[in-house]
């Protein structure tokens, strides 16, 4: 295949945002933080929390808050799974709170965060947002915060909230960055693809490395709003060793590196490009055009070396006596499977009910058995030469969206695709459970080829069932048939890495 087709430059249309040290800059006051936490201490008093005896004054009350941020900060750095208020003040009292601070948690933690800091808008951003605005650029907030309220509240009172479209909070979706979950979310709400959205934040190892790794169109790292934090913060958001070890170097790398919000929006026009640009496309044998790839992902992108339906024989693992169990209603597992892949259960509780269906109900072999269908779904193995395939198709400008039937999480996919090399060149990723429609139902496709931006007409699906491939059909897209025998489909490869050789060079 020839190397002298440009590299692929994606269509910006919407620029998110960090919101704490990007478009608002905080300081930390300690005479400030003192007034807040003694003004804590009173307010859990008078809602008759027992107060543990090491916290009796404002200075114990404020080193008990900033130990708890410490350990929330620990707690989530390796999940990357947002904690909760609740957690925040189990950890400042030492125990559970109990039922006398139900409910007033969220109240207590913005009390001080927005007390124990001097807030201020970054300057310029107004100015920013509205050229970015003016240029037809969609905008939105990406944020980690523990809090529910605080930056709505904040982006309201600094007059920018009427810019976003979206504001997303890992104390609402659930996920941190730098996770590419937040980052697909967010294009998911906006309905574009992620490749289309450039994002701009203060912290290497959170906001470069996070777009980096969702394969957002651009990361802007900010430093103009350097935040003097608390002595617990690790200054200058710079990546841990193990962020370092597991990605590679250029995943580090901004595209571009400002102090000043005013070079955004004319960076942001330099890296458009026109919506009628053609890309790369894929021929099918009766020479209609493809400028976007649709993958199942199961069986497609990667396989479990063990089978995917496991149930029996991990409960045999488990020492229970299959023998005596029932055989579920192929009706009710087929209904069960409905319920999963629309998002009606998730998947914990989808293995739960399928382990009642088999008669298993005592709750240690129930807990014991989840572990292992846990462990189970987790140990998959990526399909030879996906990762060089998809970069290649990337690089050609032929976008690559996943449709997956499924009930497992948006993070945990992207974990899946993340630990085989290939997490980061996604345009979208889509599944039933996010967005209630299952294959072979034609929305589901339909979802996937609006979010690329392109017509049903000019994209093709690979799959492995065939009533998938017929869904597709319908749909309006072409298909192709991989790792399945006998499949009535448009074309047929043999090995996943065939695909670039169908490319129009």
């Amino acid at each position: 295949m020839s190397n002298s087709q440009p590299v692929f430059t994606p269509h910006l249309s919407v620029v998110a945002f960090d919101f704490g040290g990007t478009l608002e800059r905080a300081d930390w006051d300690e005479a400030r933080a003192l007034n807040a936490a003694g003004g804590l201490l009173r307010d859990v008093r008078a809602l008759g929390v027992v107060v543990p005896a090491t916290i009796s004054d404002a200075p114990s009350m404020l080193e008990a808050i900033v130990a708890a941020y410490e350990v929330d900060r620990r707690r989530r750095e390796g999940s990357l799974r947002e904690s909760t208020t609740e957690q925040l003040w189990a950890d400042i009292l030492g125990d559970p709170p109990g039922d006398a601070l139900a409910g007033h948690t969220e109240r207590l933690t913005v009390f001080f965060e927005e007390n124990a800091y001097v807030r201020t808008p970054v300057a310029g951003g107004r100015d920013t947002l509205s050229a970015l605005r003016d240029r037809g650029m969609r905008l939105a907030v990406i944020s980690n915060v523990i809090t529910r309220t605080r930056v709505p509240k904040a982006l309201a009172e600094c007059g920018l909230a009427e810019f976003f479209e979206r504001v997303v909070m890992s104390s609402v979706y659930g996920v941190r960055k730098p996770h590419p979950a937040v980052f697909h979310h967010t294009a998911a709400l906006l309905g574009c693809a992620v490749s289309d959205m450039a994002y701009v934040g203060d912290r290497v190892n959170r906001d470069v490395l996070g777009a980096r790794r969702a394969g957002c169109g651009a990361a802007i790292l900010f430093t103009g709003a350097e935040d003097f934090l608390p002595r617990t913060a690790t200054a200058g958001g710079r990546p841990r060793r193990a962020e370092q070890d597991a990605f590679p170097a250029p995943f580090f790398e901004p595209d571009l590196n400002t102090d000043s919000l005013d070079e955004i929006a004319g960076f942001i026009e330099t890296r458009r490009r026109p919506a009628s640009t053609p890309t790369s496309i894929l021929p099918t044998a009766d020479g209609a055009r493809f400028s976007a790839l649709l993958f199942d992902a199961a069986d497609i992108l990667y396989f479990r070396p063990n089978g995917n339906d496991r149930v029996r024989a991990l409960l045999k693992e488990q020492g229970i006596a299959v023998e005596t169990l029932r055989t579920p209603d192929p009706a009710a597992v087929a209904e069960l499977r409905r319920q999963a892949n629309e998002g009606t259960i998730d998947a914990t509780e989808q293995r739960r009910r399928m382990l009642a269906l088999h008669g298993v109900t005592d709750p240690e072999d129930v807990a014991r058995t989840l572990r292992a269908l846990e462990t189970h779904s987790n140990d998959v193995c990526t399909t030879d030469g996906v990762p060089e395939t998809l970069a290649e198709l990337k690089r050609l400008g032929v976008r690559r969206a996943v449709v997956s039937n499924t009930a497992l999480p948006l993070a945990k996919k992207l974990e899946f695709f993340e630990h085989g090399g290939y997490g980061h060149h996604w345009d979208a990723v889509v599944l039933s459970c996010d967005v209630g429609i299952a294959k072979p139902d034609p929305g589901i496709y339909r979802v996937a080829v609006e979010r690329l931006g392109v017509a049903p007409t000019m994209a093709a699906f690979v799959g492995h069932e065939q009533h998938e491939l017929d869904g597709a059909r319908k749909a309006g897209l072409a298909t192709i048939a991989f790792n399945g025998e006998g499949l009535n489909a448009d074309l047929t490869i043999i090995r996943f890495a065939d695909l670039p050789g169908l490319i129009a060079v």
